[in-house]
């Protein structure tokens, strides 16, 4: 099963409508999808719950994720991958780095919003490399043309 979060020390950044966005058009891609929601204003739950009274075409399960269930995270997730999910995607809390860093370990991808800053006049940078110790490694986005140059460079590689 992979693994994404959405991570910042912000609220309001827009991590769940990403979250609720992705889980949208993953589970019309095929994919067996779980939201998982860490903000304790659970509007991501909320989200779900309104989907799922509109009957959709698609299923996407939206389960809060307590604190107090951190620890066992790994085996959650391992759990859910024998239930038959194929993504898992956490939405996190803006403030609580301490209950943030144990998703940030598990994810296979983080997206996280630092503090802009400026590459030139026109184009902020707005995503970094999520900077806590990891076993699995984490991707980033920062512009087009570094994206472009990663697609490349992994072509260049894979031939």
């Amino acid at each position: 099963m992979r693994t994404i979060a959405f991570l910042t020390q912000k609220g309001g950044a827009g991590k769940t409508t990403l979250a609720a966005s992705l889980a949208e058009v993953a589970a019309s891609t095929g994919e067996s999808v779980i939201a998982l929601d860490l903000d304790p204003q659970q509007s991501l739950t909320r989200w779900g719950k309104r989907r799922e009274s509109a009957n959709v075409r698609y299923k996407v399960i939206v389960e809060p994720l307590e604190r107090e269930r951190l620890p066992r995270l790994r085996a959650i997730l391992e759990g859910l991958a024998g239930a038959g999910f194929t993504l898992a995607i956490f939405d996190t809390t803006g403030a609580d780095a301490a209950a943030v860093r144990p998703i940030a370990e598990v994810a296979d991808l983080t997206l996280r919003r630092v503090r802009r800053v400026w590459m030139s006049r026109r184009r902020p940078r707005r995503f970094a490399r999520c900077s806590w110790p990891s076993e699995k490694p984490h991707s980033f986005l920062t512009s087009a043309r570094q994206v472009t140059a990663a697609r490349a460079q992994a072509k260049r590689q894979s031939n």
